[in-house]
């Protein structure tokens, strides 16, 4: 219900939207305050993306990832390694897009679908807060990324999120 977001994306197309309230009523146990982990989410993700590829009809699934957004909450599958705990969940975070990625290409997903991995924020950093070395980088920007087996070429080095549909529009 955060910042109305399944009425945002029933309003846009999207036929089904698994939130919290759907996880916890089918008994998922590794949730925090935000929602499912980052892990439990991709495990139902490679069963949904599976059933979606092997229908041949054309689908967009899309998931949102929460374990990095504050207040930190680190599951018992990430370990806390760093001085820092949400480096630590962070690296989890990724661990979990990576095997996730390494799962369709081993699943031949790869070979006919698109794939944008797209951060929603850059990381929001308060006078109180220890990531304060990122103040000082100057055009911080939001992670992006593109998988296509049309083997396509992004024609500029700057992409935004407010390209990122047209773009995403191209590639089907």
């Amino acid at each position: 219900h955060f910042a109305s977001k399944e009425p945002y994306l029933r309003s846009n197309g999207y036929d089904e939207v698994l939130d919290l309230h759907t996880w916890l009523s089918q008994g998922a146990e590794e949730v925090s305050s935000w929602g499912l982990s980052d892990r439990a989410l991709f495990e139902q993700a490679k069963s949904e993306v599976s059933q979606l590829h092997d229908s041949a009809q054309p689908f967009n699934l899309t998931l949102l990832t929460l374990d990095t957004h504050e207040p930190a909450h680190a599951f018992g599958y990430c370990p806390i390694t760093t001085e820092e705990e949400m480096t630590s969940i962070t690296r989890c975070s990724l661990e979990q897009v990576a095997d996730f990625i390494q799962y369709l290409d081993s699943q031949g997903i790869l070979d006919d679908t698109a794939v944008v991995l797209m951060g929603d924020h850059e990381k929001f950093v308060s006078d109180g807060s220890s990531y304060q070395e990122l103040l000082s980088i100057e055009d911080r920007t939001i992670f992006n990324r593109i998988w296509s087996p049309d083997e396509i070429e992004i024609s500029r080095s700057d992409v935004d999120q407010l390209s990122m549909f047209a773009s995403m529009l191209e590639l089907v």
